[in-house]
């Protein structure tokens, strides 16, 4: 059985899942891709990970989805900010059961799958607390991501009222040049543990993304890893499922 916690801390809300019967050793964050939404207790990845004892921390970025504000794109990294600092021991209303929770700090693992990924890379950047970082077919760099553009039309004939996402933002992401680029962090990346994984033939975005950044985190103290998987797919966080991807996330930081 899986326990249900929504909580609220400013304009972000966090979903947690973990099982009722087992205590939780680690924490997981998982972080969704552009124009997808935040994963639910009944997930694959969601029940895979709570099977392994993981307690699963989903926080909508500001300005998506049941989170206040407007979606910038750079202040999702923001929000994954917020959401750690209630795995590290801030108080923070429960909402299903209205009452103020606290968590007892463990380790944790920022997950995230395409511009999840980037936000994780950025976010773990940030965060001295974090060591351990999973990236799933993330772009390391906006500026060479040649089709953002494409996400536009989807976003107005269908995503706009759970994206709400600003005028200046699409300006910035269409010019491939958002504040979430990764590679810009790479100095501070070096020194965690970076597991990314990208299938060969991504049509979305270029294995080469993954491959740059692997190169420039060569020289640091961290663990770093770049799993090549045979296909043409665009890994999501529902891909954590799989026994391989699982496997890999279980030895990160071990």
């Amino acid at each position: 059985m899986t326990e249900k916690s929504r909580f609220r801390t400013g304009k972000i809300i966090v979903d947690m899942f973990h099982s009722k019967t087992v205590e939780p050793r680690q924490h997981i964050v998982l972080l969704y891709g552009m124009l997808s939404n935040p994963p639910s207790a009944d997930d694959g990845a969601v029940q895979t990970l709570i099977k392994h004892k993981f307690a699963v921390w989903c926080p909508h970025y500001e300005g998506t989805f049941a989170s206040d504000g407007v979606c910038t794109f750079d202040n999702a990294v923001e929000s994954v900010i917020c959401a750690v600092k209630l795995m590290n021991g801030q108080s923070a209303l429960e909402l299903f059961r209205e009452k103020t929770v606290t968590w007892n700090p463990l380790p944790v693992i920022l997950a995230g799958s395409s511009f999840g990924a980037s936000v994780a890379l950025v976010a773990g950047a940030k965060i001295p607390e974090i060591k351990n970082i999973v990236a799933l077919a993330g772009p390391s760099d906006f500026r060479k991501q040649t089709n953002i553009k494409r996400y536009y039309g989807p976003w107005k004939n269908g995503w706009k009222q759970t994206w709400r996402i600003s005028a200046a933002a699409w300006s910035r992401v269409s010019r491939k040049s958002p504040n979430i680029n990764p590679i810009l962090y790479s100095k501070k990346l070096r020194e965690k543990n970076i597991l990314l994984i990208h299938a060969i033939d991504d049509p979305v975005v270029n294995i080469a993304q993954s491959q740059t950044l692997y190169d420039a985190l060569r020289e640091g103290t961290g663990d770093h890893k770049l799993i090549k998987l045979q296909g043409s797919v665009h890994l999501g966080i529902a891909d954590i499922a799989h026994k391989k991807i699982i496997q890999e996330i279980l030895a990160v930081g071990s």
